[in-house]
């Protein structure tokens, strides 16, 4: 069972993955490694699955029955099938192993924007319009 306040859900085997996430990417972070307990978590704006943890194909079809929130699928094969399977099975953005760090944390801001959360640190700016 998981608890989270708008934090990101990883779906791993061990929490020091998720501590290294979390200091990857520099938002708060929660393991949960039963994909059932997503459908209880109204507050998760993310969802990750570290494919080498966790079986990332099942997993990420699992997660999409039980959430409609964002999901990111990091996995060790970063071929254009792997990325086009993620994707037809759930997956918003499908990322190599790679891509830990700078992309991981702009796609994890990225959907956060999009749902209409701000990310933590993020600076927006008021856009005023005048036909005058």
């Amino acid at each position: 069972m998981c608890k989270m306040e708008h934090e990101v859900l990883v779906v791993a085997s061990s929490h020091e993955s998720v501590a290294a996430i979390e200091r990857q990417i520099g938002f708060p972070c929660v393991l949960c490694s039963d994909v059932e307990a997503l459908s209880e978590q109204r507050q998760a704006m993310v969802v990750l699955i570290l494919g080498w943890e966790v079986d990332s194909y099942s997993t990420c079809a699992q997660a999409r029955e039980h959430t409609r929130v964002p999901i990111i699928l990091l996995t060790d094969d970063d071929s254009p099938t792997a990325r086009i399977q993620g994707l037809n099975l759930g997956a918003d953005f499908v990322l190599g192993r790679g891509s830990l760090g700078g992309e991981l944390s702009a796609r994890v801001r990225a959907v956060m924007r999009r749902s209409g959360m701000p990310a933590p640190g993020d600076t927006y700016r008021l856009l005023r319009y005048s036909t005058a």
